[in-house]
C-alpha cells in the first residue's frame, strides 16, 4: 500500500516505518493509543503538510484489495444456516471500522474481533480466550483460517481447528467448508 507514498504524499516509506510502525503503532494496534493521536505526534517529524486523517485515508484506500475468490466463498458460507462467520485480525480501531463498514464485511460476518478491541495480538492465547468468553462456543466446531503458523498453534492449543491459509483451496477444500458449500449450492 505504501509503494508510491513518497511520490503521492511526500513521505519517505522508511521514515514512516521507523517513526510510526516500529514505534507508537505497537501500542495503537493493541488499543493502548489512538492511531490519529499517534500520527499527529509523529507526522510533523516526517511531513510538513500531511495530516493524520489524510494518511489514514490513503493507507486504507491503498490497502483494500479484496480477494474475490475468498469473498465468493465467504458470501456463500454467510448464507448457510449452519455457519457463523467472524473475522479475527490484528488491526487498530479505525482500520477495523473501515473493513467492517466501508469494505462491507458487516454484510458477511457476524462480528469482527481485532487486536485493538481485545488488547492483544492474535499470537496471544488471551485473544482467543476473550472470543470464547464472549461467544457461546460450547459444543460448536470452530474452524480458524490464518496465514500465520504461530496463530494456528495458539488456536489449536485451545481446541479450535486451526488451518493454515495460503490459497483459496485451503479454504474451499477443508472437509467441513466443502460440505457446507456443496449444500449451499444445491439450495
Amino acid at each position: 500500500w505504501d509503494k508510491n507514498i513518497e511520490e503521492d504524499l511526500g513521505i519517505k516509506k522508511t521514515d514512516l516505518t521507523e517513526k510510526f510502525f516500529q514505534g507508537p503503532f505497537m501500542d495503537v494496534i493493541i488499543g493502548r493509543r489512538d492511531c490519529l493521536d499517534a500520527l499527529d505526534e509523529i507526522l510533523p517529524q516526517i511531513s510538513d503538510y500531511i495530516k493524520p486523517q489524510q494518511l489514514l485515508d490513503y493507507w486504507f484506500e491503498k490497502d483494500s484489495v479484496l480477494n474475490n475468490d475468498v469473498l465468493a466463498t465467504v458470501n456463500a458460507l454467510s448464507q448457510h444456516s449452519d455457519a457463523e462467520l467472524y473475522i479475527a485480525t490484528n488491526q487498530e480501531h479505525y482500520r477495523a471500522k473501515y473493513l467492517w463498514n466501508n469494505l462491507g464485511f458487516k454484510n458477511y460476518f457476524k462480528d469482527i474481533y481485532y487486536s485493538a478491541r481485545l488488547g492483544c495480538f492474535k499470537e496471544n492465547s488471551d485473544y482467543f480466550k476473550q472470543i470464547m468468553a464472549e461467544q457461546d462456543l460450547e459444543g460448536k466446531e470452530i474452524i480458524f483460517f490464518d496465514d500465520s503458523p504461530k496463530n494456528i498453534d495458539v488456536a489449536n492449543a485451545l481446541g479450535w481447528d486451526g488451518v493454515i491459509y495460503n490459497q483459496i483451496d485451503d479454504l474451499n477444500h477443508h472437509p467441513v467448508i466443502h460440505t457446507l458449500l456443496k449444500e449451499q449450492s444445491s439450495v
